[in-house]
Formats: C-alpha cells, sequence, structure tokens
C-alpha cells in the first residue's frame, strides 16, 4: 500500500519481495482471494476479514518497527476505532494492490492474443523469435522495444464530438512513444474501434513506412519478453486448464483475486483470437 493512515500504519514498500519467484512470495499474491471480493461487493466484508487479512501480510514478513500491531484483536479494535473514511482507504488499497492494474491487464491480454496468433503459422514461430531476428537482422525493418525504449510513431486515438459521442482519430503527428504509452494508446482505440489491441497494433503499426520508404513494424515480441509475471501467470493458467486444478488449496472462492482476475485476462485474449479466426473461416467459406 501506499500510504501512512493515522500516522501509525504504513505499508509502503512492504507488499511485494524481491524474489527470482516473484508468484510463490509476493505478499500482494496473498491479499483478497475471489471470495473477499464477492463480499466486498456485496457490501459484507467484515472487519474480522480485513483483520485477518493484514494479519497474513504481517506473517508475512512485514517489519514490527513499521508494522506496530502483534495479535489480531489489537488489529480488530483498531480498524473498528478508526473513521469510515480512512477505513474505506485501507479496503480501496488493499484492493488495488489485489489487482492488475489496467494496463497489466490489458497487456497479459495482447500477450496471449499475440502467442496464439504467433503458433497459428510456422513462418510466424521462426520470424518472431529474437535468435533469428538477430541471425537474419529482422530489426532492419522493426521497431524493438527490446532495443529502446521508446520510438517515434504515428499517434492514433480517439476524439470526442458536440454530441457527445466518440470517434477514431488518426490525425494526430508522430511522438516518441513509450511501450506503456503505446498499449495504453492502443487500449484507448478499443472503445471506438471493436478489435483487439493486438488486432489494432497488426493494422496500424504492422506496416509503416520509414523516412528511406522501407515498411517497419512494431514487433510484439517484446511485450512478452518485458513481462516475466505476466508470462508465468499465462504458464500457470495453461497447467490449470490442462490437469483442470487450481493452483492454490481450496475452491475458486479461496483463489487469489489477482490470479482469478488474470486468468480471465488469458481466456479473453485466447478466446478472441479463435473467435475472430473462425469468423474469417466462415467469411472465406461463404467467398467461396
Amino acid at each position: 500500500m501506499r500510504s501512512s493512515l493515522n500516522r501509525s500504519l504504513s505499508f509502503e514498500g512492504t507488499w511485494i519481495e524481491d524474489s527470482n519467484d516473484p508468484l510463490k512470495t509476493s505478499v500482494r499474491y496473498r491479499l483478497f482471494n475471489y471470495g473477499h471480493l464477492i463480499r466486498y461487493r456485496n457490501g459484507s466484508l467484515n472487519h474480522e476479514d480485513v483483520a485477518k487479512l493484514i494479519i497474513e501480510v504481517s506473517n508475512a514478513g512485514l517489519d514490527d518497527s513499521i508494522y506496530p500491531f502483534y495479535d489480531y484483536e489489537n488489529i480488530l479494535t483498531w480498524l473498528k476505532g478508526i473513521d469510515a473514511d480512512d477505513y474505506s482507504l485501507i479496503l480501496k488499497e488493499m484492493l488495488d494492490d489485489s489487482f492488475l492494474k489496467i494496463e497489466e491487464f490489458r497487456r497479459l491480454e495482447f500477450i496471449i492474443y499475440y502467442l496464439n496468433w504467433k503458433s497459428d503459422e510456422h513462418t510466424r514461430r521462426m520470424s518472431y523469435n529474437c535468435d533469428d531476428c538477430r541471425k537474419f537482422d529482422y530489426l532492419k525493418s522493426r521497431f524493438c522495444y527490446l532495443e529502446e525504449s521508446e520510438f517515434e510513431l504515428p499517434v492514433i486515438g480517439v476524439k470526442e464530438l458536440d454530441d457527445g459521442t466518440k470517434e477514431f482519430d488518426n490525425s494526430g503527428e508522430n511522438k516518441l512513444i513509450s511501450e506503456v504509452d503505446y498499449l495504453k494508446m492502443l487500449n484507448e482505440v478499443t472503445s471506438v474501434k471493436q478489435a483487439s489491441i493486438f488486432e489494432l497494433s497488426n493494422q496500424y503499426y504492422g506496416k509503416l513506412l520509414d523516412d528511406s520508404g522501407k515498411y517497419m513494424e512494431v514487433c510484439p515480441e517484446a511485450f512478452k519478453i518485458n513481462s516475466e509475471n505476466l508470462a508465468e501467470l499465462f504458464e500457470m493458467e495453461s497447467r490449470c486448464h490442462e490437469y483442470g486444478i487450481y493452483p492454490f488449496s481450496g475452491g475458486q472462492l479461496d483463489q487469489p483475486a489477482l490470479l482469478v482476475e488474470a486468468f480471465d485476462a488469458i481466456r479473453m485474449g485466447r478466446n478472441t483470437f479463435h473467435s475472430k479466426k473462425m469468423d474469417d473461416m466462415s467469411r472465406s467459406n461463404r467467398g467461396k
């Protein structure tokens, strides 16, 4: 969490531990589970539930000098004694830290669509392999976020009309765009363009002309490689789907809310790809 409440409780810098295996040791991974989320949305998440969650964080290695409470009863008494605004702020911050940020959710959806698209054709599996890219020097015709932190790309976006409706706008000038800004920009366009952000990337950044007149593309591979945690989430979801099991003990309600949301993003990316592929096949068959 990011704030100190009543000058007595600070969670700054305590949620995520440094580790080579973040999915197993991240404190945030042990926050709200799916059952907590449902109770929160129903307005039935009580002080006892929150106190138990804070105890779990404390047991995960929180520094006693930062965290002044030592047992469940002390925490519960403190929670019941603070005013409603501070209590709501605690809940909001715990919720924020229990979920993927919107850019992480959309990045994961983008990666899953891309992985399915890449594996669908043998030539793609080769041409979007980093080793082959270096071997055959594909970087001459690609913008690669593994090589640079930002590139000058055409800005696309959404503009609001006088009647309050929105429309796609690709009249912006080129500007330096970072990896995060690139996905944010594509995500904004999905509000008026019925397409996944990967499709938009392919459509508008798959064939760009550089100053020399060469066709360039923004290579999607860097988004996968720069997202280790999300790649691990994908592997975990694949195994769970294959073996029909949950990653943590208990039922669906016992799974971390962050994990449930990540699995939703993975399914969304995969289902969108297969739905688009079936639509393309159907149109192709009708055209024969």
